[in-house]
């Protein structure tokens, strides 16, 4: 399935502490709100600027016991009248094999908080001081497995943008995602707290200064796979009227789960509960509900420890048993399928918001930190055994849930011919470029086209591409690997990352460009009159015709046309004709399929 910013949650996880108030002598902040007062604390950000925030707000029911694997139930008035939101919440149950693991005092089931970020009066970098300001509210990555909202401080941006910020926990890996793939465990629970807490924002912001007309929806990696899932779906129109995919799309390869009862059923195996075959003769669950009621009841701690077998390593590093599902209803149908549906993108307000969609240059640079930490040999990465027998036929699988020898062969020659006679290991960026595009180029552009083919005029489809390559970095000369943009958003210290003494001027000026980018699109739609220095025309939308991105560089920003071109004819046309010609033919998203001379230039 998908790998996210793995590496990078799990160096976060294991560098950062809770952060504390400022002072507990200031005056706090207090708001009421329609569920009783909720009272905060004070934070500084790394410009040196206070700011206030609002920590561990719950914005559901505890689901625990009869509500485990069952969708969110909204929190009732706090008791008393009153809620100290002055710490973060624990984190969700997550346990990433060959990662970081917590201590298990800082995870629990009641994990469902969400915290708030507004400026600090007299602390914002904008006179005006405006009252009602543009709401972003952030989702984490983390492969649906792993991750915490806490580690988002979005100091800077709330300071010098006066805009409020919202991050958000839900549930991961077997509490939130696992299946029967129908209404006994309906799946997508994850998702449906993620709804759950955007319908808390939009009838509480208001209180803490947030315009509830003015919601962006966003985040990295899984986190904007979510955003593209709630974009296309029925249950969030007009809860939000902007969306910011950062890594992710609706068709990152693996998003989807296929055979959700089979992971339900390991998972009842490796804990002993009642999981015989012979009793499923039409593959449906044992009619008698033990197999649900013994893992509604297993301890937390027995769950995570028999959630992954042993597996290849490309499995290991990719593949992940516990996603989201097309269940009908959140996620009505298959996403590739819905973008294709214009009939259906009008009747949800699909087409009714803005969209922002980007990448980094060095996507698949996941691939080779999650092989460090998994082996710590990223020279297996490098072996043809494993690109050829291993890597390309599950990234196949997760894509197009087939394969076939010939297609295979096809992907094989694009990225690695040409193979010199004794050549004994594979070219890393040839390796890290595959499962790049089929996780993130591809989905991005696939994402964008939808949006362009019935997007109405006033509204903005913007693409960017992040080309830089950090001198903190190991491995600079590859770019900035997946997730890593997420230091020049946040308030995140680059020694998370790398060398932070290498931090320069050019980072500094990106960190501006990307905050300003987004406070842009969260006012607006239209960031362009934060680049008006360097783009003389503007930002233009990605069309059908020019399919145009913004390079954002430390030197430059330049409107450039067809990201990834080559490898984008590679996986939406070329390969599908050759699995399914004859379906291909009439569903095809361009009038003409590549030949290999033309993928290859």
């Amino acid at each position: 399935m998908i790998l996210y910013s793995l590496a990078v949650v799990s160096v976060l996880s294991a560098t950062l502490t809770r952060s504390q108030s400022t002072s507990t002598t200031l005056q706090l902040p207090v708001v009421q709100t329609q569920l009783g007062a909720i009272s905060g604390g004070i934070l500084t950000s790394k410009n040196g600027r206070q700011y206030e925030a609002f920590r561990g707000i719950p914005y559901a029911r505890p689901p625990v016991g009869d509500l485990r694997f069952s969708k969110p139930l909204s929190h009732p008035a706090f008791d008393q009248g009153h809620f100290d939101a002055g710490e973060y919440g624990k984190l969700c149950w997550q346990d990433v094999p060959g990662l970081i693991r917590f201590n298990g005092s800082l995870m629990s089931e009641d994990c469902l908080f969400l915290n708030i970020f507004r400026p600090r009066k007299g602390q914002s970098s904008d006179p005006t001081d405006r009252p009602a300001r543009p709401v972003f509210i952030f989702i984490h990555g983390g492969a649906f497995i792993s991750g915490g909202s806490e580690f988002y401080e979005p100091g800077q941006m709330v300071t010098e943008g006066n805009v409020v910020v919202v991050t958000v926990n839900y549930r991961l890996g077997i509490f939130g995602f696992l299946s029967t793939g129908d209404s006994r465990f309906p799946g997508n629970y994850g998702i449906w707290d993620q709804l759950l807490a955007i319908r808390w924002v939009k009838d509480n912001i208001q209180a803490f200064g947030g315009d509830p007309d003015q919601i962006t929806v966003g985040g990295e990696s899984a986190g904007a796979v979510s955003s593209a899932f709630l974009s296309l779906s029925s249950h969030s129109k007009g809860l939000f009227h902007r969306a910011i995919l950062q890594s992710g799309a609706a068709t990152t390869s693996g998003a989807i789960q296929r055979n959700p009862l089979q992971g339900l059923l390991d998972l009842a195996c490796n804990i002993h509960c009642p999981c015989s075959r012979s009793s499923l003769p039409s593959g449906d669950v044992p009619s008698d509900q033990d197999t649900l009621t013994c893992l509604k009841k297993a301890a937390p701690e027995q769950l995570m420890a028999a959630q992954y077998p042993d597996r290849s390593l490309a499995r290991t590093i990719v593949d992940y048993v516990y996603m989201p599902i097309v269940d009908g209803d959140l996620i009505a149908n298959d996403p590739a399928e819905m973008l294709q549906n214009e009939d259906y993108l009008t009747q949800i307000g699909f087409y009714d918001r803005d969209y922002l969609s980007g990448c980094v240059n060095n996507e698949g640079g996941f691939f080779l930190s999650q092989t460090l930490y998994q082996t710590g040999n990223a020279a297996l990465l490098l072996n043809f055994d494993f690109y050829d027998l291993d890597l390309v036929p599950l990234l196949m699988e997760k894509r197009y849930g087939k394969s076939s020898p010939y297609a295979e062969e096809v992907v094989k020659f694009f990225y690695t011919f040409p193979r010199y006679p004794g050549t004994a290991q594979l070219n890393l960026k040839a390796v890290l470029d595959t499962p790049g595009d089929t996780f993130f180029y591809v989905p991005l552009t696939e994402f964008a086209r939808a949006v362009a083919r019935g997007q109405r005029s006033e509204r903005r489809n913007l693409v960017y591409f992040f080309e830089h390559y950090p001198a903190y970095l190991v491995g600079r000369e590859l770019g900035t690997p997946h997730a890593v943009d997420l230091v020049y958003e946040f308030d995140m210290d680059p020694s998370f990352f790398g060398n932070a003494s290498l931090w320069n001027d050019d980072d500094e000026h990106l960190r501006q460009v990307f905050i300003g980018m987004i406070v842009g699109f969260m006012e607006t739609g239209n960031p362009s009159t934060a680049f008006q220095a360097y783009l003389k025309d503007g930002w233009s939308d990605f069309d059908l015709r020019t399919e145009s991105y913004l390079s954002i560089k430390p030197d430059s920003l330049t409107m450039q046309r067809h990201l990834r071109a080559h490898a984008v004819s590679l996986w939406v046309d070329l390969i599908p004709s050759l699995l399914d010609p004859v379906v291909h033919l009439g569903n095809r998203s361009s009038t003409h399929i590549p030949t290999l001379s033309e993928l290859i230039g």
